[in-house]
Order: structure tokens, then C-alpha cells, then sequence
């Protein structure tokens, strides 16, 4: 296994995009960036959140092997990926201890839509086709990083900003990943 598919199959580059974001915020607002427990958080919960996005999928639609690299690479590696997925969990329950009851807040917020949106797309039986709504993933996928990769960092730092300053950075975080969120899929995907 290479070390470049590796990172990016395992979901461990995503993982460390997430953190990147998350730093570039605080040096946008003027704050020192600090390597703490608000950082690892979103390392590991973003390692989980799409660990577990692939193994549902994997296990709940066989046809989505034959249809992509990524879940040949899943397949192949379950075991890598298990292991991932418990190790993130270590990660985030180690990681809360460290964090602002703001922060465990807000995380939890946004990690049930994340999840269910997880177990929902790929349970067996599921009628409700969330890529029938054109657009939703990619709205949803935005709005989760732009708050994440913002308002943890500055939660956990305790800073206060105007609402001018944070929906700017918002608003351009948003449009940065809905950009590259819907550069990256095809057309027929949403």
C-alpha cells in the first residue's frame, strides 16, 4: 500500500484539511493558532464521520464495490478501516475532556446531521433520496466545515468577534467548499 493512496482512501488527508481550515481561521481573525484539543477533535471527528460513511456504505450496497476505487480500497482494507474508526473514537472521547462545554456543544449539533445523513443514504431500504433534492449534500457539506473549521477554533479560544466578522469569514469559507465540493462531483451525483 502507498503511503499518497493511503492518506487519501483512509480519509486521514481529509482529516488533516479539516484541521488546516480550522487553523487558517484563527490566523484570518487575528488570533494565535494554537495545536490543542479543539484541533484534535476535528482531526478525529472528521476521520470517523467519513471512515464510517464508507464502511456503511460498503455494507449496506454491495453495487457500490463495482463502482469506484475508493470502495475496492475499502473492501480490501476493512480491517485498516475498523481500526481507524475505533482509533477516532479513542481520539474524540480522549479529546473531550480537553475541550470547552461550548465546543462539545456545537460538535454535537453538527455531528447528528452528519451521522444520520451517514446511516440514512446508505441504509438498504431507504426511500428518502437526499440526492433527489439537488444541491442538499453540498449545502450541507459546506455549511458543516464552514462551522466547524470556524467556530470551534474560536469557541475553544473563548474569543468574541462582531457578527460582520464571522459571517465574512463564513461567507467565504462556505463558498470555498461548495466550490470545491461541487467541482469535484459530477452533475449527476446531486
Amino acid at each position: 500500500m502507498k503511503a499518497p493512496g493511503f492518506l487519501i482512501r483512509s480519509h486521514v488527508f481529509i482529516a488533516f484539511a479539516a484541521v488546516a481550515l480550522a487553523l487558517a481561521s484563527t490566523v484570518q481573525l487575528g488570533l494565535q493558532p494554537a495545536f490543542d484539543a479543539s484541533l484534535a477533535i476535528i482531526f478525529f471527528a472528521t476521520l470517523f464521520d467519513y471512515n464510517l460513511h464508507s464502511l456503511l456504505k460498503l455494507n449496506r450496497n454491495p453495487d457500490f464495490l463495482n463502482k469506484s476505487k475508493k470502495s475496492a480500497w475499502t473492501a480490501q482494507n476493512l480491517t485498516i478501516v475498523k481500526i481507524l474508526i475505533f482509533v477516532a473514537l479513542a481520539g474524540l472521547a480522549v479529546s473531550l475532556f480537553f475541550v470547552s462545554i461550548q465546543v462539545f456543544f456545537l460538535l454535537s449539533a453538527l455531528a447528528v446531521p452528519a451521522i444520520l445523513y451517514s446511516i440514512i443514504i446508505t441504509h438498504p431500504y431507504n426511500r428518502f433520496r437526499i440526492k433527489a433534492f439537488t444541491g442538499i449534500k453540498i449545502l450541507l457539506i459546506a455549511f458543516t466545515w464552514s462551522a466547524v473549521t470556524i467556530l470551534v477554533p474560536l469557541l475553544q479560544e473563548g474569543s468574541i468577534f462582531t457578527f460582520k466578522e464571522l459571517a465574512f469569514i463564513f461567507a467565504e469559507r462556505f463558498t470555498y467548499i461548495f466550490a470545491g465540493t461541487y467541482s469535484h462531483l459530477d452533475a449527476s451525483y446531486l
